[in-house]
């Protein structure tokens, strides 16, 4: 098992290990774009060492509470009402202090600037003792809060974002597009005595939609539970208890392993005042054992393994390379231009069939961009809006969204955009869904399945073209044989350059899925991120929602809806609204989904091209260092030979390194 301390250490030494190979393949001039760009990615990822931890949860989930017992100090307000919509990110700090980053418009202007972290309350809390009029929603005027603090869970480069309350609607829309992508961890808190609402339901639904499988479920409070039963002489926590594990193991992939019960306020309490027995029976530690084991032992551990992968291959390729360099300069000179001008003829075919193939690439995205733009269009107009209704007659609001004709225009306006939100939520979720089963697996990867399949014979040409060039500079043949992409089949390059582009390169390491089967999931999250940010985009507050709400609240306030269910009476009036609003916006989702589909695309053939055009220009190479040789000085080449041989030997040493920290990885 990765420890945090080990983590750290193993970024700084795969680090040194990427900085060497990059300064060995640019002296061996490798020439390949695409692998040193590689090196580049590997040498940021390991620089942003940052794990991700989002906590979510909706308002009073208990989250602050939460945060501050994790953390193990009270740097977050905790109240029974809700705070605010500011989104909190803590990480570590030698220094305490606080950093706002105002919103546009804000009156102290809209640089960020710094504060006390005692000084939080003052400018994220919402003071519920101040009477709030119906003319303006109370809002926060700050996009967000930097928080920094000297503390040990943080200090290995663990990030927690603290989402105030998925109630909120800019809340929902901001986490969505900034935070969920980058995510390495999601806690999903929920309050023991009232968890798993149908809000909390369809949120999770909504996560699970979007790829996140291995949600960790903390419910807060679980001390109050006991506590009562301690009292009453029952024994409904631990009822409770099996109830919520029946129902949430479902959800998630971790299962039990996943679904944790516990009590912040004396977890907090024990670790501020040094009491480990009530520590243990706040259930916090197993809930720690196991989130360190996700960030660090599997986030942690695939993020090394994906640099070391990258950087492994550029080794084996700059191997081969040198190999071939070393093997050209020692060749006979005897017929060696002859032997040049016959490789360059074989080498250009070679260009020629890989720029065919391209062509074919490029011809076929139309097609597939179309038919996805038609099955997208066709999808939202038979399953979307024809459910708008049913979706609307399900939102429950609580208790901040509930109608008073007291406060008609602030009711009305949190009851209309929870219920606008509401169907927001089960849109994603439904075009989700379809991006996996019909758009991902039951379109787009069988056409590119079929493409490659139909550049098979020239894809054996291209190849044979290749071989043809090596054996006529007189290269060994079996120094190609480096390449990992033979498990792929016929079509190997091209399945190897798409999936470099799309898949994890780690899990080929750890035994991952390899070609198309190991290209859904990457492929899915790919299409269903783009496509669920275009629905947020049509949700625009100051858009047509906007005018919904100002709708319900001039019908509201004029007494349209006096008489019967006013709440039911609205949501079929909202309902209504909606699909007339939704309807034309069919086309902005059909072209969202063209546009998402064409950027995938458009980097599938940039894959394929640069799979296919990396040992054109590698052989290109090693005919400029034969030309070299047609009228050198023996001492020029032996020279030569020497300077690649070093390089050889040094990479050869490098090599060993990387499969001593693999091994290290692995024990």
């Amino acid at each position: 098992m990765i420890t945090p301390e080990q983590f750290k250490r193993a970024c700084g030494t795969l680090l040194g290990i990427v900085n060497k190979q990059s300064a060995i393949s640019a002296q061996a001039s490798l020439g390949d774009k695409t692998a040193m760009e590689s090196l580049t990615e590997a040498d940021q990822q390991l620089n942003e060492d940052t794990l991700r931890v989002l906590v979510m949860g909706k308002f009073s989930s208990g989250k602050s509470t939460f945060l501050n017992a994790l953390m193990g100090q009270k740097l977050l307000p905790a109240k029974p009402t809700p705070t605010t919509a500011v989104i909190g990110e803590i990480v570590y700090s030698d220094n305490a202090g606080a950093t706002l980053f105002p919103k546009k418009g804000y009156a102290g202007g809209n640089k960020p600037f710094c504060i006390k972290v005692e000084e939080l309350s003052k400018y994220i809390v919402i003071d519920h003792t101040v009477p709030q009029t119906d003319k303006k929603k109370v809002e926060n005027p700050f996009q967000k809060i930097l928080i920094k603090y000297p503390l040990a869970i943080c200090k290995h480069g663990i990030m927690f974002v603290d989402s105030p309350g998925l109630d909120d609607p800019t809340c929902h829309d901001t986490i969505t597009k900034d935070y969920l992508p980058t995510a390495d961890a999601i806690l999903y808190c929920m309050n023991s005595s009232q968890a798993f609402s149908a809000a909390d339901k369809v949120e999770i639904e909504r996560l699970i939609s979007l790829g996140y499988k291995s949600i960790i479920f903390v419910l807060t409070y679980y001390d109050v539970l006991l506590y009562n039963d301690e009292m009453n002489g029952t024994i409904d926590a631990e009822d409770a208890k099996r109830h919520y594990i029946k129902q949430l193991s479902k959800y998630t992939d971790l299962g039990e392993n996943g679904i944790f019960f516990v009590g912040s306020l004396p977890a907090l309490n024990a670790k501020l005042n040094n009491k480990p027995e009530l520590l243990i029976r706040s259930n916090f530690p197993p809930l720690e054992k196991r989130l360190e084991e996700i960030l660090f032992n599997e986030k942690g551990r695939m993020k090394l393994l994906k640099a070391l992968y990258s950087t492994r291959r550029v080794n084996r390729t700059t191997s081969q390379h040198l190999t071939d360099l070393i093997e050209v300069a020692n060749s006979d000179r005897s017929g060696l231009s002859e032997r040049i001008h016959s490789a360059q003829t074989k080498l250009n075919q070679a260009q020629a069939k890989a720029n065919e193939i391209l062509s074919q690439f490029r011809f076929s995205s139309s097609s597939i961009i179309n038919g996805a733009k038609d099955r997208g269009r066709h999808f939202f107009l038979s399953e979307i809006l024809p459910n708008i209704a049913a979706w609307t007659s399900e939102f429950t609001p609580n208790e901040d969204q509930s109608i008073s004709m007291w406060h008609p225009k602030r009711t009305g306006a949190a009851f209309t955009e929870g219920c606008i939100k509401y169907v927001q939520s089960r849109i994603e979720t439904k075009m989700a869904e379809w991006c996996d089963k019909q758009l991902v697996n039951g379109y787009v990867l069988p056409q590119l399945e079929t493409l490659t399949k139909q550049q098979n014979a020239n894809l054996e040409s291209y190849e044979e073209d290749l071989k043809k060039v090596r054996t006529t500079l007189n290269l060994s043949l079996d120094s190609d044989a480096i390449n990992e992409e033979e498990s792929a089949g016929k079509a190997n390059r091209i399945v190897s350059a798409i999936a470099g582009a799309f898949l994890n390169p780690a899990s080929l390491v750890t035994g991952g899925a390899f070609g198309w089967k190991g290209l859904v999931a990457s492929l899915v999250a790919t299409l269903v991120g783009g496509i669920v940010l275009g629905i947020v985009s049509l949700f625009t507050p100051v858009g047509w929602p906007a005018l919904i709400i100002t709708w319900i609240l001039a019908a509201l306030t004029g007494g349209a809806f006096v008489g019967g269910n006013i709440e039911s009476n609205i949501k079929k009036k909202i309902a209504e609204k909606m699909k007339e609003e939704l309807s034309k916006q069919q086309e902005s989702v059909a072209a969202n989904i063209g546009t998402t589909v064409s950027d995938v695309l458009d980097k599938v053939q940039n894959a394929v091209a640069s799979g296919l055009n990396a040992p054109v220009e590698q052989f290109k190479k090693l005919l400029s260092e034969a030309q070299k040789s047609v009228n050198a000085e023996g001492s020029e080449i032996q020279a030569r030979v020497a300077e690649y041989s070093k390089l050889r030997s040094e990479n050869t040493a490098l090599a060993n390194d990387m499969d001593s920290f693999a091994q290290s990885l692995n024990a």
